[in-house]
Order: structure tokens, then sequence, then C-alpha cells
């Protein structure tokens, strides 16, 4: 059981992790395009961001008991598929593009800390089509 916890600990804070430095990217676009941006667009970029900073808070918080009491393999994918979209949101170039990526973020870790498992395997093959289309 320590075993299934210290992996637990482990997964639950890469997630965070990732989920943060999202919301990072996110404000650096808000800041760069605070000129050209449209007021929808910095209001999606806040509200995303508002979002993932309550999913790592989540996550630090919950995150390891719902990764120890049986959902690691949905993890797994999840993490790896938000590792992914992180790499991938750097490179974007819309801002369109960026909101919709980010949102099937909030979304696969929304679903994994419900522990719904079937709702993360069809939010993470959600987000990697995104994540291809921009690639």
């Amino acid at each position: 059981m320590a075993t299934i916890n210290k992996q637990a600990t482990l997964k639950a804070l890469e997630i965070a992790n990732n989920l943060s430095e999202i919301s990072t990217l996110l404000l650096a676009w808000r800041i760069k395009g605070r000129r050209t941006l449209s007021t929808e667009e910095k209001g999606e970029l806040k509200e995303l961001e508002d979002h993932l900073n309550e999913l790592v808070a989540s996550f630090q918080a919950h995150g390891i008991d719902m990764i120890a009491d049986g959902a690691q393999d949905a993890a797994r994918q999840a993490d790896q598929a938000i590792d992914t979209a992180n790499t991938a949101l750097e490179k974007i170039k819309t801002v369109k593009h960026a909101i919709d990526v980010t949102a099937a973020v909030v979304s696969v870790a929304a679903t994994l800390l419900s522990k719904d498992v079937m709702g993360v395997i069809g939010a993470t093959k959600d987000l990697q089509a995104l994540v291809k289309a921009s690639g």
C-alpha cells in the first residue's frame, strides 16, 4: 500500500505541476496579447486560468487519495495527454486553438478528479485529437 500511495502522490503532483505550467502559459498569452486580444479572448483565457488554478489545488489536496483509490491507469493516461498538451501549447500560434486545447485539458483533469475512468478515456482522446491538429 505504501508503494501505491507514493506513486499516487508523485502522479498527483506531476499532474498539478503540468496544470500549473499551462496556467502560466495562458497568463503569458494574455500579457503578450493585452493590446491585440479581444475582450472575449481575454475573458476566456482568464476563466481557463482560474479553472486550472482550482484544479491544481484540487490535485494537491485530493488527487493523491483519488489516484490511490484505483484510478492509476486513468491518471497515467491523463497525465501523458496533459503533458503532451503542455508541450504543444508552447507552439500553438492562434489564441482560439490554445483556448480549445486548454479547455480539453480542464475537461481531462476535472473528469479524472470525478473518478470517471471511462470519461477520462474519452476526454483524453478528445485532447489528443486537438493536440494532433496543432502539429
